[in-house]
């Protein structure tokens, strides 16, 4: 049996109502885990090699960083602002010590940003990041915009600690085989155990989604840390 996904979302107009949805810019998506126990010198590794590098490749640009305490992992983004690097992951990166277990960049293209509408555009320094990527099939990706622009989003944005969420299709690649981001802004943890996000996560066309058996999102919560 067909479902009709557009007469069975779960998204109230009052959601829809409280966002403002809009195109951002490129970025950069740089991602770096430790193997083992080798914290100190992973760390030194990092900021004195294997940043300047990162830094060098894609100059003038804002970068915001995170650290990803459960998986020992760093997470850089950085944003593309104009043309330069939109479709490369650079021609080099430092050489990548045997104490790196996984290294991953890509440049994501913007296909839409949700965000509440009390909060302003600064959102996008807020202290948690929580990147969901999928594996879309090139002729699912129409339903899974509108999945998240008339469902998911809205239903997530309901929830006063979730503030903001970036869309974006994976091109240039470097170590992994997702094809879309999904980018969430959080204030506080506690929009992860929200009835929002329960109720987000409990609907007919997610559930439509899930039966296919690609929708498989890989998480991951990223903390802020100081800017360079």
């Amino acid at each position: 049996m067909t479902i009709d996904t557009a007469s069975i979302s779960a998204a109230t107009r009052a959601m829809r109502d409280g966002i403002v949805g809009s195109v951002g810019t490129p970025i950069v998506f740089d991602y770096v885990s430790a193997r083992g126990p080798e914290g100190i010198k992973f760390d030194v590794w990092y900021c004195n090699t294997h940043l300047p590098t990162l830094i060098r490749e894609y100059p003038n640009r804002r970068f915001r960083r995170y650290a990803v305490p459960s998986r020992a992992s760093y997470l850089t983004i950085g944003e593309l602002d104009d043309a330069t690097h939109r479709d490369t992951v650079g021609q080099s990166t430092s050489t990548v010590p045997g104490m790196v277990e996984h290294h991953e960049r890509f440049v994501g293209q913007p296909v839409g940003a949700q965000r509440r509408r009390d909060v302003g555009q600064d959102i996008v320094e807020a202290a948690v990041v929580y990147p969901a990527f999928l594996r879309v099939p090139h002729n699912r990706m129409q339903e899974i915009d509108r999945w998240y622009d008339e469902e998911h989003l809205p239903m997530l944005l309901s929830c006063p600690q979730w503030v903001m969420t970036r869309r974006f299709r994976v091109t240039a690649a470097r170590g992994l085989d997702w094809n879309h981001l999904a980018l969430h802004y959080l204030t506080d943890l506690r929009a992860l155990q929200s009835p929002q996000r329960d109720a987000a996560r409990d609907t007919p066309w997610r559930d439509k989604l899930l039966a296919e058996g690609w929708f498989a999102p890989e998480y991951r919560v990223c903390y802020r840390v100081h800017d360079f």
